[in-house]
């Protein structure tokens, strides 16, 4: 069992979750089952900045895939804000963003195997993990991004 948060996620949120992977060509967060999301959670199209729709994502194999909507993912030691809801990505299959952590001021830092994540204002871990030699994919064993009204701004669509 690798390191946990300093402050364990509420029980409420520990619902069983399959992987997250830090990736640094995702250029957002997405989440393939709904389930994983908040009960608040509602199906809706995501806009842009200029209020267009930006119900896409574009796979790393070259689909593009429907966005059913977005919202706060909890469960395990895992709370994403700001993830997109991606029905057909594949199971089991969850991205956090390195770009959508840096626009909304964490640094993740790799070294040594590992990765962590770092809220910049207060130098705070809020997310770590490890390279797995099976896919060669940074694995997080925790990750808390809160939802944070500034960050909604930044967020990339």
């Amino acid at each position: 069992m690798g390191p946990r948060p300093s402050h364990p996620l509420p029980t409420p949120l520990r619902r069983p979750c399959s992987v997250f992977i830090l990736d640094s060509r995702a250029t957002s967060h997405v989440v393939g089952d709904v389930s994983l999301f908040s009960p608040s959670f509602r199906s809706r199209t995501p806009t842009t900045t200029a209020g267009s729709p930006a119900a896409a994502y574009q796979a790393h194999d070259g689909r593009v895939l429907t966005v059913a909507g977005v919202g706060t993912v909890s469960c395990d030691n895992h709370r994403v804000a700001y993830a997109r809801c991606v029905p057909d990505l594949c199971t089991g299959l969850n991205l956090v963003s390195v770009q959508q952590l840096a626009d909304c001021g964490y640094l993740v830092m790799f070294g040594g195997g590992q990765c962590s994540v770092m809220e910049q204002s207060s130098g705070k871990i809020t997310g770590k993990g490890r390279l797995h030699a099976d896919d060669s994919l940074y694995h997080l064993e925790f990750l808390d991004i809160p939802h944070d009204k500034t960050c909604e701004d930044s967020t990339p669509t």
